[in-house]
């Protein structure tokens, strides 16, 4: 039986709109999956930076009853923490940091860093659990027009209203390697996350550092991109692709485009790592942070 940590990050901002709604289309979803196709999931919702007099984000989602297939572990990374990070550069929320926080706390052999806002596709979900072989396990990511999906109807029902509901499929590449989208599933065996010490810890918005990532583990790691078939389906939400995203306009640091293909070119045609994460990367050395089982 195939046995995945997958890794997830988010806080109680309500980002998007509608934030818990699609996050608990998530875990229903993951649960159910799992259980028709037989998978091991430990399912790790890393929490940072809480927002201040709001709920825990784990403390209001409904979460499947932990048995011997299924568990829900919590990290939660509080504002003291983040305040240690966070600097000049008005981010309350970083998400590669948080996902490695999860990496480097993962139980199972296999990790699947994924988003709360993205459905699996049974299609995929068969695939992931015949995966054996040493590799980058990708996808495609297909953008729903909606933000409602009906998380009360069985699953069948569910991926047949998101695959009538989608209106884009992200096929952008760079190097030939599928990267459009690569934040919502990412899965490899553990041993080369920690090999390659999982996202770039870079103090800027989270845009295009997962594709940094994926082609740094694939041309410095050696990992072969295997693209399976399927897809994510990917909720709309304010701020992503099918609304005004306020980010863009913001003063946050972050990596643009070309800028990104100008690493990755340095990379592909010499060989040099864009980035090395410190050996406690993932927030190793803070016992403090607080753990939680569900």
């Amino acid at each position: 039986m195939q046995r995945i940590s997958v890794v997830v990050a988010s806080r109680n901002d309500d980002h998007g709109e509608n934030l818990l709604w699609r996050t608990q289309v998530y875990i229903d979803m993951l649960y159910q999956q799992m259980r028709r196709w037989g998978i091991d999931v430990e399912l790790i919702l890393v929490e940072w930076n809480p927002v201040p007099d709001a709920p825990f984000l784990h403390n209001v989602l409904r979460w499947p009853q932990t048995d011997t297939h299924w568990q829900g572990r919590v990290f939660v990374i509080h504002d003291y923490i983040h305040q240690e990070i966070v600097g000049d550069t008005g981010l309350d929320f970083f998400q590669w940091y948080a996902k490695n926080v999860g990496i480097r706390r993962a139980s199972y052999e296999w990790i699947l860093c994924s988003n709360p806002d993205a459905i699996l596709s049974d299609e995929l979900m068969a695939q992931v659990s015949k995966a054996t072989e040493r590799g980058m396990y990708s996808t495609h990511r297909r953008d729903l027009g909606t933000s409602f999906v009906p998380y009360h109807l069985p699953r069948e029902r569910i991926l047949k209203f998101c695959a009538d509901n989608v209106v884009r499929e992200n096929n952008c590449a760079l190097f030939n390697v599928l990267t459009d989208g690569c934040g919502d599933f990412m899965l490899a065996p553990k041993r080369d996350w920690i090999q390659g010490r999982g996202y770039p810890e870079f103090k800027t918005w989270s845009i295009h550092l997962d594709s940094l990532a994926l082609l740094q583990m694939i041309y410095i790691g050696g990992l072969r991109q295997v693209v399976l078939d399927g897809g994510v389906f990917h909720i709309a939400h304010e701020g992503s692709w099918t609304t005004s995203c306020s980010y863009y306009g913001h003063s946050y640091p972050q990596y643009k485009l070309s800028e990104v293909v100008q690493l990755c070119t340095r990379m592909h045609d010499e060989g040099i790592p864009v980035y090395e994460n410190p050996p406690n990367w993932g927030l190793i050395d803070h016992v403090e942070i607080e753990a939680i089982i569900k």
